[in-house]
């Protein structure tokens, strides 16, 4: 099994993420939560599971929610650089995937 590391900016999606749905509804951030754990999870046990999106990047798509689990693969373990809302324009995604290399 890999390790799985979160830089900063993957904690601060995940926390803006679960407030945003705690808002929407109370315990739907917990259900993304949820989700995000079963995500990681799988990466944990199948690292090559998701496909390339941006080299080097790896995105992990999470079910029930609009939201992209990306990571990289370094060595034995696996780095989520980010969970981003896919519904923003691919450019948006791209600047802030190459803000998280810096």
């Amino acid at each position: 099994m890999s390790e799985i590391i979160w830089p900063a900016g993957a904690e601060a999606d995940l926390l803006e993420h679960y407030s945003r749905y705690e808002d929407i509804s109370p315990g739907l951030g917990d259900g993304f939560y949820q989700r995000v754990n079963e995500a990681v999870d799988l990466l944990r046990s199948f690292p090559e599971i998701a496909p390339s999106h941006v080299k080097p990047f790896l995105r992990l798509l999470l079910k029930s929610f609009p939201i992209g689990v990306f990571h990289m693969l370094e060595g034995r373990r696996i780095a989520v650089h980010a969970l981003l809302d896919l519904r923003q324009s691919p450019k948006t995604i791209m600047r802030r995937l190459s803000g998280r290399l810096s």
